[in-house]
Protein backbone atom coordinates (compact mmCIF):
# COMPACT_ATOMS: atom_id res chain seq x y z
CA UNK A 1 0.00 0.00 0.00
CA UNK A 2 1.16 3.40 -1.05
CA UNK A 3 1.88 6.13 1.56
CA UNK A 4 1.31 9.88 1.22
CA UNK A 5 2.35 13.55 2.07
CA UNK A 6 0.14 16.27 1.71
CA UNK A 7 1.73 16.78 -1.92
CA UNK A 8 0.94 13.44 -3.33
CA UNK A 9 -2.29 12.79 -0.97
CA UNK A 10 -5.51 11.01 -2.55
CA UNK A 11 -7.94 13.50 -4.28
CA UNK A 12 -10.32 12.96 -1.90
CA UNK A 13 -8.27 13.69 1.20
CA UNK A 14 -7.31 16.70 -0.78
CA UNK A 15 -11.04 17.53 -0.91
CA UNK A 16 -11.97 16.18 2.58
CA UNK A 17 -9.06 19.14 3.80
CA UNK A 18 -10.20 21.80 1.83
CA UNK A 19 -13.62 21.71 3.15
CA UNK A 20 -12.72 21.63 6.72
CA UNK A 21 -10.85 24.93 5.85
CA UNK A 22 -13.85 26.33 4.23
CA UNK A 23 -15.93 25.09 7.25
CA UNK A 24 -13.64 26.40 9.87
CA UNK A 25 -13.40 29.76 7.76
CA UNK A 26 -16.85 29.98 7.67
CA UNK A 27 -17.89 29.16 11.06
CA UNK A 28 -14.93 30.77 12.65
CA UNK A 29 -14.50 34.08 10.43
CA UNK A 30 -11.86 36.63 11.64
CA UNK A 31 -11.51 34.74 15.00
CA UNK A 32 -9.54 31.98 13.25
CA UNK A 33 -5.65 32.83 13.01
CA UNK A 34 -5.15 29.51 11.33
CA UNK A 35 -5.19 26.16 10.26
CA UNK A 36 -2.47 23.33 10.18
CA UNK A 37 -1.40 19.78 9.35
CA UNK A 38 0.74 17.90 11.09
CA UNK A 39 1.31 14.01 11.71
CA UNK A 40 1.77 11.47 9.09
CA UNK A 41 0.04 13.05 5.71
CA UNK A 42 2.59 16.17 7.03
CA UNK A 43 5.37 13.61 7.23
CA UNK A 44 5.14 11.39 3.90
CA UNK A 45 3.70 8.03 6.01
CA UNK A 46 0.00 8.75 5.63
CA UNK A 47 -2.05 5.51 5.25
CA UNK A 48 -5.83 5.60 3.84
CA UNK A 49 -7.76 3.36 5.94
CA UNK A 50 -5.11 3.34 8.89
CA UNK A 51 -3.64 6.98 9.16
CA UNK A 52 -5.83 9.91 10.94
CA UNK A 53 -5.85 13.54 9.41
CA UNK A 54 -3.88 15.51 12.46
CA UNK A 55 -5.24 19.15 12.52
CA UNK A 56 -4.35 22.26 14.44
CA UNK A 57 -6.68 25.02 14.33
CA UNK A 58 -5.52 28.38 16.64
CA UNK A 59 -7.79 31.26 17.30
CA UNK A 60 -7.61 34.81 18.32
CA UNK A 61 -10.08 34.33 21.32
CA UNK A 62 -11.57 31.61 23.11
CA UNK A 63 -14.50 30.32 20.83
CA UNK A 64 -18.38 31.05 22.28
CA UNK A 65 -20.14 28.00 23.28
CA UNK A 66 -22.51 28.12 20.01
CA UNK A 67 -19.08 28.38 17.63
CA UNK A 68 -18.46 25.16 19.65
CA UNK A 69 -21.29 23.53 18.71
CA UNK A 70 -21.83 24.29 15.32
CA UNK A 71 -17.59 23.21 14.93
CA UNK A 72 -18.96 19.94 16.89
CA UNK A 73 -21.56 19.57 14.27
CA UNK A 74 -19.16 20.19 11.52
CA UNK A 75 -17.18 17.52 12.73
CA UNK A 76 -18.84 14.70 13.18
CA UNK A 77 -20.22 14.97 9.28
CA UNK A 78 -16.40 16.10 7.71
CA UNK A 79 -14.58 13.55 9.71
CA UNK A 80 -14.51 10.25 8.47
CA UNK A 81 -15.36 11.42 5.17
CA UNK A 82 -12.98 9.03 4.25
CA UNK A 83 -10.61 9.69 7.02
CA UNK A 84 -10.96 10.24 10.59
CA UNK A 85 -10.11 13.71 11.97
CA UNK A 86 -8.13 14.67 15.28
CA UNK A 87 -8.33 17.94 15.57
CA UNK A 88 -7.61 20.44 18.50
CA UNK A 89 -8.52 24.69 18.67
CA UNK A 90 -6.11 26.90 20.68
CA UNK A 91 -6.08 30.19 21.50
CA UNK A 92 -3.74 32.81 21.39
CA UNK A 93 -4.10 33.60 24.91
CA UNK A 94 -3.67 29.51 25.26
CA UNK A 95 -0.12 29.84 23.48
CA UNK A 96 1.27 32.62 25.06
CA UNK A 97 2.40 32.64 27.70
CA UNK A 98 3.77 29.39 26.95
CA UNK A 99 2.62 26.39 29.51
CA UNK A 100 2.68 22.90 29.75
CA UNK A 101 0.58 21.00 29.42
CA UNK A 102 -0.84 23.27 27.23
CA UNK A 103 -4.28 24.46 27.28
CA UNK A 104 -6.69 24.04 24.72
CA UNK A 105 -10.46 25.48 23.87
CA UNK A 106 -12.02 22.47 21.93
CA UNK A 107 -11.04 18.81 20.79
CA UNK A 108 -12.70 16.53 18.65
CA UNK A 109 -11.11 12.94 17.08
CA UNK A 110 -13.72 9.94 16.55
CA UNK A 111 -12.52 8.74 19.84
CA UNK A 112 -14.89 11.66 21.20
CA UNK A 113 -17.86 11.04 18.39
CA UNK A 114 -19.98 9.34 20.63
CA UNK A 115 -19.68 11.51 23.43
CA UNK A 116 -20.50 14.82 21.54
CA UNK A 117 -23.59 13.02 19.59
CA UNK A 118 -25.23 12.87 23.37
CA UNK A 119 -23.86 16.15 24.32
CA UNK A 120 -25.89 17.64 21.37
CA UNK A 121 -28.93 15.69 21.97
CA UNK A 122 -28.75 16.03 25.96
CA UNK A 123 -27.59 19.75 26.17
CA UNK A 124 -24.54 19.21 28.52
CA UNK A 125 -22.59 20.31 25.43
CA UNK A 126 -23.60 23.99 27.62
CA UNK A 127 -21.44 23.21 29.73
CA UNK A 128 -17.93 22.88 27.37
CA UNK A 129 -16.98 26.19 28.33
CA UNK A 130 -17.22 25.77 32.06
CA UNK A 131 -13.04 24.53 32.27
CA UNK A 132 -10.07 25.67 30.74
CA UNK A 133 -8.76 22.14 29.58
CA UNK A 134 -4.83 21.02 28.94
CA UNK A 135 -3.03 18.29 27.05
CA UNK A 136 0.30 16.96 27.15
CA UNK A 137 0.72 15.82 23.79
CA UNK A 138 -0.03 19.37 22.11
CA UNK A 139 3.75 20.12 23.30
CA UNK A 140 5.02 17.19 20.86
CA UNK A 141 2.35 18.29 18.18
CA UNK A 142 3.57 21.57 17.52
CA UNK A 143 7.03 20.33 17.95
CA UNK A 144 6.22 18.61 14.74
CA UNK A 145 4.52 21.38 13.49
CA UNK A 146 7.13 23.77 13.84
CA UNK A 147 9.56 21.04 12.11
CA UNK A 148 7.71 19.18 9.37
CA UNK A 149 3.90 21.04 9.44
CA UNK A 150 1.84 22.57 6.39
CA UNK A 151 0.02 25.88 6.72
CA UNK A 152 -3.77 24.73 5.10
CA UNK A 153 -4.82 28.24 6.16
CA UNK A 154 -3.69 31.89 7.63
CA UNK A 155 -0.27 32.56 9.14
CA UNK A 156 2.76 31.29 8.61
CA UNK A 157 3.85 28.47 11.47
CA UNK A 158 6.34 29.96 12.66
CA UNK A 159 4.13 33.29 13.32
CA UNK A 160 1.75 31.26 15.36
CA UNK A 161 3.26 28.97 17.17
CA UNK A 162 5.87 29.25 19.81
CA UNK A 163 8.39 26.72 20.23
CA UNK A 164 7.98 24.09 22.90
CA UNK A 165 11.12 23.81 25.55
CA UNK A 166 12.93 20.47 24.72
CA UNK A 167 11.94 19.63 28.86
CA UNK A 168 8.05 20.12 27.58
CA UNK A 169 8.74 18.03 24.13
CA UNK A 170 10.45 14.94 26.07
CA UNK A 171 7.90 15.13 28.75
CA UNK A 172 5.36 14.76 25.99
CA UNK A 173 6.76 12.17 24.05
CA UNK A 174 7.65 10.26 27.40
CA UNK A 175 4.30 10.51 28.39
CA UNK A 176 2.57 8.87 25.18
CA UNK A 177 5.68 6.21 25.47
CA UNK A 178 3.55 5.36 28.59
CA UNK A 179 0.19 5.78 26.65
CA UNK A 180 1.30 3.21 24.57
CA UNK A 181 2.50 1.12 27.06
CA UNK A 182 -0.54 0.97 28.63
CA UNK A 183 -2.12 0.06 25.48
CA UNK A 184 0.51 -2.57 23.54
CA UNK A 185 -1.52 -5.77 23.10
CA UNK A 186 -4.81 -3.72 21.58
CA UNK A 187 -1.89 -1.93 19.31
CA UNK A 188 1.24 -3.00 19.16
CA UNK A 189 2.61 -1.69 16.07
CA UNK A 190 1.69 2.43 17.50
CA UNK A 191 3.64 1.47 21.02
CA UNK A 192 6.42 -0.33 18.66
CA UNK A 193 6.60 2.26 16.44
CA UNK A 194 6.14 5.09 18.47
CA UNK A 195 9.12 3.60 20.91
CA UNK A 196 11.69 3.82 18.24
CA UNK A 197 10.80 7.55 16.89
CA UNK A 198 11.36 8.32 20.42
CA UNK A 199 14.51 6.24 20.82
CA UNK A 200 15.35 8.04 17.75
CA UNK A 201 14.64 11.64 18.75
CA UNK A 202 16.73 11.52 21.79
CA UNK A 203 19.71 9.90 20.34
CA UNK A 204 19.41 12.48 16.96
CA UNK A 205 17.86 15.31 18.18
CA UNK A 206 15.48 14.86 15.06
CA UNK A 207 11.79 14.65 14.73
CA UNK A 208 10.58 11.73 13.35
CA UNK A 209 7.66 10.17 11.96
CA UNK A 210 6.63 6.72 12.99
CA UNK A 211 7.18 5.53 9.10
CA UNK A 212 11.17 6.89 9.78
CA UNK A 213 11.77 5.99 13.34
CA UNK A 214 12.08 1.80 13.16
CA UNK A 215 14.66 2.44 10.28
CA UNK A 216 16.74 5.07 12.56
CA UNK A 217 17.57 2.49 15.30
CA UNK A 218 17.08 -0.62 13.65
CA UNK A 219 20.88 -1.71 13.19
CA UNK A 220 21.38 -1.18 17.18
CA UNK A 221 18.42 -3.74 18.07
CA UNK A 222 19.18 -7.19 18.91
CA UNK A 223 18.34 -9.04 16.05
CA UNK A 224 14.98 -10.72 17.75
CA UNK A 225 13.53 -7.03 18.10
CA UNK A 226 14.65 -6.36 14.80
CA UNK A 227 12.33 -8.55 13.49
CA UNK A 228 9.43 -7.58 16.01
CA UNK A 229 10.06 -3.84 14.19
CA UNK A 230 10.59 -5.02 10.29
CA UNK A 231 7.47 -6.34 11.03
CA UNK A 232 5.55 -3.43 12.70
CA UNK A 233 6.82 -1.15 9.65
CA UNK A 234 5.69 -3.75 7.13
CA UNK A 235 1.94 -3.48 8.58
CA UNK A 236 2.09 0.02 8.90
CA UNK A 237 2.87 0.65 5.33
CA UNK A 238 0.71 -1.97 4.17
CA UNK A 239 3.27 -4.55 2.96
CA UNK A 240 1.90 -7.21 5.43
CA UNK A 241 -2.19 -7.56 6.63
CA UNK A 242 -2.18 -7.22 10.78
CA UNK A 243 -0.53 -10.08 12.12
CA UNK A 244 -0.62 -10.93 15.98
CA UNK A 245 3.13 -10.49 17.90
CA UNK A 246 4.02 -12.77 20.37
CA UNK A 247 3.47 -11.96 23.93
CA UNK A 248 6.82 -12.74 25.29
CA UNK A 249 8.51 -10.77 22.06
CA UNK A 250 6.09 -7.79 22.96
CA UNK A 251 7.36 -8.15 26.24
CA UNK A 252 10.64 -7.95 25.82
CA UNK A 253 10.38 -5.13 23.27
CA UNK A 254 8.39 -2.91 25.83
CA UNK A 255 11.11 -3.60 28.67
CA UNK A 256 14.14 -2.81 26.33
CA UNK A 257 12.45 0.18 24.83
CA UNK A 258 11.43 1.26 28.59
CA UNK A 259 14.95 0.77 29.48
CA UNK A 260 16.98 2.60 27.09
CA UNK A 261 14.64 5.84 26.70
CA UNK A 262 14.29 5.94 30.87
CA UNK A 263 17.55 5.07 31.34
CA UNK A 264 20.07 8.34 33.59
CA UNK A 265 22.97 8.61 30.56
CA UNK A 266 24.06 11.15 33.07
CA UNK A 267 27.29 10.26 35.41
CA UNK A 268 30.45 8.75 35.06
CA UNK A 269 31.28 6.16 32.47
CA UNK A 270 33.95 3.77 32.70
CA UNK A 271 36.11 1.79 30.26
CA UNK A 272 38.57 -0.64 31.22
CA UNK A 273 41.80 -1.77 28.65
CA UNK A 274 45.37 -3.11 29.34
CA UNK A 275 46.39 -0.75 26.66
CA UNK A 276 47.55 2.72 27.03
CA UNK A 277 44.90 4.56 25.55
CA UNK A 278 43.98 8.62 24.71
CA UNK A 279 40.78 7.94 22.41
CA UNK A 280 38.25 5.39 22.97
CA UNK A 281 37.24 3.66 19.45
CA UNK A 282 33.62 3.20 18.66
CA UNK A 283 32.55 -0.33 19.21
CA UNK A 284 34.33 -0.35 22.37
CA UNK A 285 32.38 -1.47 25.76
CA UNK A 286 31.93 1.10 28.58
CA UNK A 287 29.31 0.61 31.53
CA UNK A 288 28.44 2.89 34.40
CA UNK A 289 30.03 0.21 36.85
CA UNK A 290 33.66 1.28 38.09
CA UNK A 291 33.96 -2.49 39.57
CA UNK A 292 33.01 -4.35 35.80
CA UNK A 293 35.25 -1.30 33.89
CA UNK A 294 37.88 -3.14 35.84
CA UNK A 295 37.64 -6.12 35.58
CA UNK A 296 36.99 -5.54 31.59
CA UNK A 297 40.60 -3.95 32.11
CA UNK A 298 42.03 -7.65 32.84
CA UNK A 299 40.84 -8.93 29.35
CA UNK A 300 39.07 -11.67 30.38
CA UNK A 301 37.08 -14.26 28.20
CA UNK A 302 34.42 -14.83 31.34
CA UNK A 303 32.99 -12.63 33.59
CA UNK A 304 30.16 -13.65 36.68
CA UNK A 305 28.66 -10.58 38.36
CA UNK A 306 26.77 -11.90 41.31
CA UNK A 307 23.31 -10.81 41.84
CA UNK A 308 23.95 -7.68 43.78
CA UNK A 309 26.42 -6.28 41.73
CA UNK A 310 28.71 -6.11 44.84
CA UNK A 311 31.13 -8.86 43.59
CA UNK A 312 32.75 -10.29 40.55
CA UNK A 313 34.49 -13.09 39.15
CA UNK A 314 36.54 -13.96 36.08
CA UNK A 315 39.14 -15.20 33.97
CA UNK A 316 41.22 -12.45 33.71
CA UNK A 317 44.82 -12.49 34.12
CA UNK A 318 46.58 -9.20 32.58
CA UNK A 319 47.12 -6.11 34.83
CA UNK A 320 45.41 -3.21 33.23
CA UNK A 321 44.32 0.45 33.31
CA UNK A 322 40.98 2.12 34.15
CA UNK A 323 39.74 5.04 32.60
CA UNK A 324 36.76 7.28 32.59
CA UNK A 325 34.95 8.83 29.77
CA UNK A 326 35.91 12.89 29.75
CA UNK A 327 32.93 14.12 28.36
CA UNK A 328 29.40 13.57 29.14
CA UNK A 329 27.42 10.60 27.17
CA UNK A 330 24.10 11.17 25.65
CA UNK A 331 21.69 8.66 24.06
CA UNK A 332 23.45 9.43 20.34
CA UNK A 333 26.86 7.79 22.08
CA UNK A 334 25.97 4.59 23.24
CA UNK A 335 23.85 1.80 22.78
CA UNK A 336 22.95 -1.83 25.00
CA UNK A 337 25.27 -4.51 23.57
CA UNK A 338 22.98 -6.56 21.84
CA UNK A 339 24.98 -9.99 22.78
CA UNK A 340 25.57 -9.56 26.60
CA UNK A 341 25.03 -12.11 28.61
CA UNK A 342 24.68 -9.91 31.64
CA UNK A 343 21.84 -7.45 33.01
CA UNK A 344 20.60 -5.11 30.82
CA UNK A 345 22.54 -2.04 31.14
CA UNK A 346 25.48 -3.42 32.64
CA UNK A 347 27.60 -3.38 29.16
CA UNK A 348 27.44 -0.86 26.43
CA UNK A 349 28.55 -0.28 22.67
CA UNK A 350 29.86 3.18 21.83
CA UNK A 351 29.11 4.82 18.43
CA UNK A 352 31.91 7.62 17.95
CA UNK A 353 34.62 8.03 19.23
CA UNK A 354 35.50 9.32 22.54
CA UNK A 355 38.66 11.11 24.75
CA UNK A 356 39.34 8.50 28.05
CA UNK A 357 41.08 10.19 31.27
CA UNK A 358 43.03 7.53 32.98
CA UNK A 359 42.16 7.05 36.70
CA UNK A 360 44.80 4.44 37.35
CA UNK A 361 46.40 1.33 37.05
CA UNK A 362 44.83 -1.88 38.18
CA UNK A 363 45.58 -5.06 39.25
CA UNK A 364 44.37 -8.66 39.13
CA UNK A 365 42.61 -9.92 43.04
CA UNK A 366 43.27 -13.41 42.81
CA UNK A 367 40.35 -13.80 44.81
CA UNK A 368 38.31 -13.28 42.08
CA UNK A 369 39.56 -14.92 39.47
CA UNK A 370 37.90 -18.07 38.41
CA UNK A 371 39.26 -21.67 38.01
CA UNK A 372 38.69 -23.86 35.43
CA UNK A 373 36.02 -25.65 36.92
CA UNK A 374 33.96 -22.99 37.86
CA UNK A 375 34.30 -21.31 34.28
CA UNK A 376 33.70 -24.63 32.74
CA UNK A 377 30.44 -24.86 34.96
CA UNK A 378 29.38 -21.30 34.20
CA UNK A 379 29.68 -22.08 30.33
CA UNK A 380 27.64 -24.99 30.14
CA UNK A 381 24.81 -22.91 31.74
CA UNK A 382 25.39 -20.24 29.00
CA UNK A 383 24.65 -23.24 26.46
CA UNK A 384 21.85 -24.02 28.22
CA UNK A 385 20.15 -20.66 27.68
CA UNK A 386 20.86 -20.49 24.39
Amino acid sequence: MAQYSWHTCPESIRIQLHLIVDELASLLADNLVGLYLHGSLAMGCFSPGRSDLDLLAVTRERMPLEAKRLLAESLLRLSKSPAPVEISFLSQTGLSPWRYPTPFDFHYSEDWREAYRRQLVDGSWRQWNDRVQEDPDLAAHITVLLNRGVRLFGKPIADTFPPAPHEDYLASILDDFEWGLERIAQNPVYFILNACRIYAYLRERKVFSKAEGGPAVLVILPEDLQGAVGQALKIYTGELRDAGFAPDLLQKFSDYMSGVIGWNYAGTWYHGSPLKLHTLRAGSTITQKALLARVFSHKPSLVSLSENDKSVRHTGTLPGLLYRIAKEIAPGDVYPHPRTSMTFGEEWLTLRDLSLECIGPTEVNPEERLTEAEAGVIIEALRGQG
